[in-house]
């Protein structure tokens, strides 16, 4: 069996190497993504997948791989963007600046505020000017 790419061959060889390196990419990608999505950091998820296809087409998994190392690394030192992880209100919670708000007890009305947060200030009524 003949293993050595004939002359005539060359091109093909290089269109199906550089394919399977982007396809190889895009995989090795795909842990930065969903990493960055999950942590609030979509942006620096995409980024990695779109580094690790191109640096896929060029070397093929001997640069996705370091490269998808490099994304997971930055994403996971940076940690959840501000919103989003832990502490982060589930599904049917009330939205707080202060955090996830328990829901109210049965047969009662949330208060908004809650007691014990600051309230917003309250313009003057019509015809009263503050005085300063």
């Amino acid at each position: 069996m003949n293993t050595q790419v004939q002359p005539g061959q060359q091109g093909q060889f290089l269109i199906i190497a550089i394919i399977a390196g982007g396809i190889a990419g895009a995989v090795c990608g795909l842990l930065p993504f969903f990493l960055g999505r999950s942590r609030g950091r979509a942006g620096l998820g995409v980024g990695g997948l779109v580094a690790c296809v191109l640096s896929g087409f060029v070397l093929g998994l001997l640069a996705a791989v370091p490269m998808a190392i490099i994304f997971t690394v930055v994403i996971l030192a940076m940690g959840h963007a501000p919103g989003t992880g832990a502490g982060f209100p589930m599904q049917g919670q009330q939205q707080s600046p202060y955090g996830a708000m328990p829901p109210p007890p049965q047969g009662q009305q949330p208060q908004y505020p809650p007691t014990g947060m600051p309230q917003q200030p309250q313009p003057p009524p019509p015809g009263q000017e503050p005085r300063y």
